[in-house]
């Protein structure tokens, strides 16, 4: 909010202009930039505890990769990892 004051002497005229200052955060969260050794760690982890949650059942080893790696990005475009 701009809030302006006028002042008027004889011969000059002064304005004055006071902002307010927000303590409102910025609507981005900053991203922490992981290296690929990070981010398939991550997923490798993500996808061990998807197999624990199954049973460890043999065949699905592929499908939990790959929801692990959307779990993660999903994370990561969130900003979560800070």
């Amino acid at each position: 909010m701009v809030t302006k004051k006028t002042t008027n002497t004889k011969k000059t005229t002064k304005t004055a202009t006071t902002r307010k200052t927000s303590t409102r955060k910025s609507a981005k969260p900053a991203k922490k930039v992981l290296s690929l050794d990070e981010k398939n760690n991550l997923i490798r982890v993500a996808a061990y505890y998807i197999a624990e949650k199954r049973g460890f059942a043999p065949g699905n080893e592929n499908d939990d990769w790959v929801q692990a790696e959307t779990q993660i990005e999903f994370m990561l475009k969130k900003g979560e990892f800070k």
